[in-house]
């Protein structure tokens, strides 16, 4: 009898902590919560300084979060501030090396940051990762031919037309109608 209520005792006691490790744990998770909620709504309306802001307090609530280092790399990008982005990046493939989209958004960092290699380099590792993924492929095409690879980049539009033509010939025509607005602009220039 005495061990039972030893054991009953043990067990509420048991409840009890755990109640008040959950309560206590808790605020943490919510406040991450509210901020990444609000940083999204300031990232979608393209206000990056606001969303950087609240991402990296959402970054030291909860570091072990892939879904916020990408965001804030994100808005790093957003922001111009692709070294900062980069970091952001690799601070998500240390969390989990196959996330391709954390080799995307480094792809677009260094493709900013006029680093061609490395663009081409992170853009391939997200390829190896999800192949089908149209933008990626597109911008590792773009990438391939805005430094001189043009063979690799039509093989890499070939592969796009495996997934999705529909939206290959989307893409590549938005691109050609801006060569073209830019060459007449320069154009009248002259």
């Amino acid at each position: 009898m005495q061990k039972r209520v030893v054991w009953i005792c043990c067990v509420i006691g048991l409840a009890v902590l755990g109640s008040w490790f959950l309560l206590r744990s808790r605020p943490h998770e919510d406040q991450f919560t509210r901020l990444m909620s609000r940083a999204n709504g300031y990232l979608e309306r393209e206000d990056a300084a606001e969303a950087v802001s609240l991402y990296v307090q959402a970054v030291s609530i909860a570091p072990e979060s892939i879904e916020v280092h990408l965001n804030l790399a994100n808005a790093y990008l957003l922001a111009g501030e692709n070294l900062k982005a980069i970091e952001q990046c690799q601070q998500a493939l240390s969390l989990d090396h196959d996330s391709g989209a954390a080799y995307y958004l480094m792809g677009l960092a260094n493709l900013h940051s006029n680093q061609a290699e490395q663009a081409i380099q992170a853009f391939q590792q997200s390829q190896k990762i999800d192949p089908a993924v149209t933008a990626l492929n597109f911008q590792l095409g773009l990438a391939q031919e805005r430094w001189g690879h043009v063979e690799d980049a039509i093989s890499t539009f070939e592969t796009m037309l495996q997934f999705e033509p529909e939206q290959v010939w989307l893409l590549l025509r938005r691109r050609l109608l801006r060569n073209r607005r830019w060459l007449r602009a320069r154009c009248r220039r002259l």
